[in-house]
This record gives structure tokens, sequence and C-alpha cells, in this order.
């Protein structure tokens, strides 16, 4: 799972009106779908149909999703998960998964 540096993304997110969030969104979700090897259930670019087809909606239920496979991520590399986590992504989504995904790489090494 790669570090990514929140501040930045943000800013080059509001500096592409968005197209950065999109591919940052992307990332978050290529990479915790990998990590977990669940290749065959879920996959990023499908969820990116949903979030289009659905007009933002999906964001809602995809930052949940990330969420608790980011939890299963964490228990298997024995890092104590956030219980508050899944409810709280739901309003801080992608800085939350982001902020998870940079401690487990920095815990990892």
């Amino acid at each position: 799972m790669k570090q990514r540096s929140i501040p930045l993304s943000i800013f080059l997110s509001v500096v592409t009106l968005g197209i950065y969030g999109y591919i940052w969104w992307f990332q978050v979700a290529e990479d915790t779908i990998q990590e977990l090897k669940y290749e065959s259930i879920d996959s990023a670019p499908l969820n990116l149909l949903y979030l289009f087809i659905t007009f933002g909606l999906y964001l809602f239920w995809w930052n949940y999703k990330i969420s608790t496979y980011l939890s299963t991520i964490e228990k298997r590399r024995n890092i104590e998960p956030d219980i508050w986590a899944p409810f709280m992504s739901l309003i801080f989504g992608l800085i939350l998964h982001q902020s998870r995904i940079n401690r487990i790489s920095r815990e990892q090494h």
C-alpha cells in the first residue's frame, strides 16, 4: 500500500477542479482491493463506474466498504483498528482512508 501526502492530494484535487480527487479515490480503492486480494469480488474501475452512474451517491457505500476493508488489513497486520472509522468515513471519507493507509504502511516497515 502506498503512502500519499494528504495535504498535497487535497491541494491537487482543488487545483485540478476535482479530477485528481477521482484519481486519488481510484488509487485508494485499487490499493485496498489488491492488498486483500479481492479482485474476484470487487474492482476499482467498477466502483468508479458506480460512482458516476449514481451521481455520487455510491460514495457513501464505498466509504463504508473501504473502511471495513482497511479494518481487515489492520487486523491481519496486528494493528488495532479504529472502531469508529467506518462511521467517521461517511463524513471524512478519503482523508480518513488515506490516513489509515499511511499508518498501515508505516507499521509495515
